[in-house]
């Protein structure tokens, strides 16, 4: 019965801790060249960005990415390609569904006792008995949760070729946290995933939540 309880335990902890892993999936359409790592750029945020310190973070966080690959911040002259990122949540999504319970479905150790009566005579006996224990599905757990969408989306122009588009690339995470900020620093390490990646292929990234 206490390797069955802690089974339960064990399976429990599980449900428990599953949401501290986020899970992205990446797409990204470019036609940028491995010399690309010169170039100077410059992040610069949409109308309804300026002045959001949101905004402020997450756009740091993709700069450092940027810079990881090679690429050199320029803010103040004329840099060879611009950088917009957008990003948003949508509304939650109910979700119905259960978890097996797993423990112990037989064996183990039983006892049995009673009278034995022979003509006059009677007698008591008890005996006992053992099998190995077998384990499997005792039951299920219903889970009712709601899951969020989040989305980001970074583009660049270049400005040496009239504003040519020359990367595309989107990150959409579905999960139970309805705080983008919270899931944000994973979804910004899956965009650059062996950036600037395969073009026109869709790559699917799971890590634990970033702290």
């Amino acid at each position: 019965m206490k390797l069955a309880t802690t089974i339960i335990a064990f399976t429990i902890a599980i449900i428990q801790t599953g949401c501290a892993t986020v899970q992205s999936k990446v797409s990204r359409f470019h036609t940028l060249s491995p010399s690309s790592s010169s170039m100077s750029f410059n992040l610069i945020p949409l109308e309804s960005q300026k002045g959001s310190l949101e905004f402020s973070a997450y756009a740091q966080r993709v700069i450092s990415k940027l810079q990881a690959f090679g690429w050199r911040l320029e803010a103040t002259h004329d840099p060879d390609v611009i950088v917009f990122i957008s990003y948003g949540i949508g509304d939650g999504k109910s979700v119905s569904g259960s978890m097996p319970i797993f423990g112990q479905t037989s064996g183990g150790t039983s006892y049995t006792s009673g009278s034995i009566y022979t003509g006059s005579h009677s007698a008591t006996f008890s005996a006992s008995t053992s099998s190995p224990p077998t384990f499997g599905q005792v039951g299920a757990i219903p889970i009712h949760s709601t899951k969020y969408t989040r989305t980001l989306v970074m583009k660049i122009y270049d400005l040496k070729q009239n504003n040519k588009t020359i990367f595309e690339g989107s990150v959409v995470s579905t999960g139970s946290s309805s705080q983008i900020a919270e899931v944000m620093p994973n979804m910004i390490n899956a965009l650059f995933k062996k950036f600037p990646g395969e073009s026109g292929k869709t790559i699917t990234v799971e890590e634990t939540l970033a702290k």
